[in-house]
């Protein structure tokens, strides 16, 4: 707290001599200027109205899709550089593994029946999975990212934030377009192009977009001689925008994109140590890699970004969907109305022990369909002194999850090495479980939110949001093989089997905001909020969602119901059911903030200062044997925001932003697992104390119609907590931070023609995003690691 405090004097001292110069120079500014950061004013919808970004009492950052473009970040898996307090990460399964975190939180965990934290949404259009958002950035023309929690417009599942793309609409009057294609290393093929067509002048226009990315993987497999966390993706779209009468327009979207990958494949980054030597499992997996022609991480050595894997890494999915959106003017207010399907499909098939041995390999069949309908009607009174909205939604979600384990040639004598009593028990590739689960969501919504002008310059925020879910989940698991009816011991890798269910849930909610703001100058506005988000509960869909049957730990029981006694194993107990629901996650969350201006308008300078305590925080941890959904009970975060830009001259601008996050986990919040440190008092996994950005854009003309252009970018981040997981001797295990650059620089002639040449990761710095417990291998860490350099060249021909 000390330092928060002494960081947020330091950065409001700075900022006082500032406010003086300020209200002098707004003695001379004409009022009406357009809010600029750059060269160009910056308009939101961040509040479901076209608004100047410097006019909204939210910490929003938006880039725009050329600034996307020049910057190279073509998905949001790369927006972390452009975005404070941002962060995203996936694990083995893209669909249902990837988080993205803002200010510290952000579901994780690999759960199909979880929802974000972060809320994601494409033309106003929220998708459920995180993972659904993974895809590249085609034809876009901006990107918001709103921090904190967005209870009352965006809804449910935005406890940390919203992200917010927007893609291009048709233009009714011009043909015009662009293509573009990219080569580089790694075998590196990207082209991705628009074509805008007014069928009808203005009346009806069609814009269609394409993008294809693919290259090699990063991660290596020399004895199999390929590649993983490689991209092979295609997306294309198209729009129709019929203007139906002067305030009538009705818009329709179609989109689709698949992607067929080898991901993602993991590396070991230390293995377990006993008297200061490799664990005696060590060498025993390294022969029986060796047996299959693979090998094993004896000495780790991560940043060779080496593997051997001795089955498939395969993850295919296809996403698809059509919206149907109306504008019409109703003579003082605007009735908006968003119809929305989209199915979503996703296959993994991955060698899930990552030790190069056959013991277990993994399959998941994961589909997603959901309908959506939201109507919004808003407009003004009073003289335009109250601006109203109000609003309904409705959502139909189904999933289809499929979920399973088989046993190789290597579990019988690896498990028998471990402990001689388990030997016999996995005959080779005849075991195999899993489960089959359904669940149906419905969810309905009533909101409202409105801007009210109590005085010149002084506006109060209301706004409530009235949700309701039902969901119903049924899960069905099963065990086939010589040994389905024997008892597990506690620490075999996939578990026991799990317990069917069939379920209901019914929850209602209330979420809102409170803002008050001030403008003092037209160019300087402070504010102060309180924000409510909610989260839905729901039902954890995986395969040991509602088990183990079976256990050495008599806590399982209540009862104490023996099931038998195995030589060499002990007393099995019969488990109680466990509960597979999860409760909400609630947050309430105050910010203090200031949006400014100066030097007539040269330098932006944006402060925000925030607080949240969430209640009930969903955590999915991985335990080595499978994952522990719960709620782990309250967390807080709290920290200061500093985001900067300066137009040093006609073309050529800075910026950057800091950010301090102090993050832990409450007094309440227990250990994971038994017999663990507990997790009170740490941090919260991914959150990093410090990170920040500083970017430069040079953008010049040499001639009379040639241009060039510079933009080199600089991200960081401080070390942070890598897992869920309390080390034995009471310590989270730090992950290092880690520092970036990037480059991008080329000519544009005739504003027709472009060639640019790029780097990202240009100093080819090695990191870790995720660490995790090795399967079925005690004290082994294993980790995702980020992209290493990537470099090529660029030519586009816009028309």
């Amino acid at each position: 707290m000390k330092r928060l405090v002494l960081t947020s004097a330091a950065m409001a001292a700075l900022a006082i001599p500032m406010v003086a110069m300020a209200a002098e120079d707004a003695e001379h500014a004409d009022e009406s200027t357009a809010s600029t950061h750059g060269d160009s004013e910056i308009i939101v919808t961040a509040q479901r109205r076209a608004q100047s970004l410097q006019n909204v009492p939210l910490a929003v950052t938006a880039v725009s899709g050329e600034s996307l473009e020049e910057a190279r970040i073509t998905s949001v898996t790369d927006l972390q550089t452009a975005t404070p307090g941002l962060r995203t990460q996936t694990a083995n399964r893209p669909a249902t593994s990837t988080s993205i975190q803002l200010r510290g939180v952000g579901t994780s965990g690999n759960d199909a029946g979880l929802e974000a934290a972060v809320g994601f949404s494409v033309d106003g259009i929220y998708r459920s999975r995180s993972g659904a958002g993974l895809g590249d950035f085609v034809d876009v023309e901006s990107v918001e990212v709103l921090r904190g929690p967005q209870g009352t417009l965006y809804g449910k599942n935005t406890t940390a934030g919203v992200i917010e793309v927007t893609t291009r609409k048709p233009d009714l009057t011009d043909i015009e377009g662009y293509a573009e294609g990219t080569v580089g290393n790694r075998n590196l093929v990207r082209f991705r192009g628009a074509v805008n067509l007014p069928l009808a002048p203005e009346k009806v226009g069609m814009r269609l977009s394409f993008g294809y990315h693919k290259r090699d993987g990063f991660i290596k497999d020399p004895l199999a001689d390929t590649t993983y966390n490689n991209r092979d993706r295609f997306t294309i779209a198209g729009k129709l925008l019929f203007q139906l009468g002067e305030d009538v327009e009705a818009l329709v979207g179609l989109d689709y994109s698949e992607s067929d990958e080898r991901c993602c494949q993991s590396v070991r980054l230390t293995n377990a140590q006993v008297n200061g030597a490799n664990a005696p499992y060590v060498a025993f997996l390294a022969d029986l890699a060796a047996m299959h022609g693979n090998s094993y991480p004896v000495v780790p050595d991560p940043f060779s970004y080496e593997t051997s894997v001795n089955g498939p890494v395969v993850n295919t999915n296809k996403d698809r969907g059509i919206y149907l959106q109306l504008n019409a003017g109703l003579g003082g207010a605007t009735l908006t109305s968003i119809s929305s399907y989209r199915k979503f499909t996703d296959f993994t098939d991955n060698d899930v022990d990552f030790s190069g041995a056959e013991i277990f390999n993994q399959k998941i069949d994961f589909k997603l369909r959901v309908f959506s309908q939201e109507l919004r009607l808003q407009g003004s009174a009073f003289g335009d002194r109250l601006d109203w909205l109000f609003g309904g939604y409705f959502s139909s979600e189904k999933i289809d999850y499929g979920e399973s384990i088989d046993t190789g040639v290597d579990a019988n004598p690896y498990f028998g090495f471990l402990n001689p009593a388990l030997r016999g028990l996995y005959p080779a590739l005849q075991d195999s479980n899993g489960t089959r689960a359904q669940q149906d969501a419905k969810s309905y919504a009533l909101f409202t939110h409105n801007i009210f002008e109590i005085a010149d310059g002084l506006h109060f925020t209301a706004g409530l949001r009235w949700t309701k879910e039902d969901k119903a989940a049924v899960a069905n698991p099963y065990f086939n093989g010589p040994t389905a009816n024997l008892p597990y011991a506690g620490f075999v890798p996939v578990g026991a089997p799990s317990n069917p269910y069939d379920l209901t849930l019914s929850e209602d909610a209330f979420s809102g905001t409170a803002v008050l703001d001030y403008r003092w100058t037209p160019d300087v506005m402070t504010y102060v909020s309180y924000s409510r988000g909610y989260k839905a509960g729901g039902f954890a869909l995986g395969r040991d969602a509602a088990g183990p049957v079976y256990s050495r730990n008599p806590d399982c029981s209540a009862s104490g119901q023996v099931a038998m006694v195995v030589p060499g194993l002990g007393t099995i107990y019969r488990c109680d059911v466990k509960d597979p629901r999860f409760k909400p996650e609630t947050v309430n969350s105050y910010e203090l903030g200031v949006r400014s201006q100066w030097f007539d308008r040269r330098l932006t300078l944006n402060l925000t200062l925030f607080q949240a305590r969430y209640t009930d925080l969903q955590l999915n941890t991985f335990t080595g044997t499978g994952f522990f959904l719960s709620n782990a009970g309250s967390a807080r975060t709290r920290g200061v925001e500093l985001e900067a830009g300066l137009r040093v001259a006609d073309g050529i601008r800075v910026g950057g932003n800091l950010n301090f996050l102090d993050s832990d986990y409450g007094k309440d919040v227990p250990s994971v697992l038994s017999g663990e440190p507990p997790l009170a008092g740490q941090p919260l996994g991914g959150a990093s104390r410090w990170s920040g950005a500083l970017t430069a854009s040079i953008d010049r003309p040499v001639s009379s119609n040639v241009d060039v252009f510079f933009q080199p970018n600089f991200y960081f981040t401080s070390k942070f907590f890598g897992g869920t997981r309390v080390g034995s001797d009471g310590e989270p295990v730090m992950l290092p931070g880690y520092s970036l650059l990037g480059l991008s620089a080329g000519i544009r002639i005739d504003d027709k023609f472009e060639i640019s040449a790029f780097c990202r990761n240009c100093t080819d710095k090695g990191y870790a995003l995720i660490n995790f417990n090795s399967v079925a291998q005690s004290g082994s860490k294993d980790g995702f690691l980020g992209n290493p350099a990537e470099y090529g060249v660029s030519l586009r021909f816009d028309f």
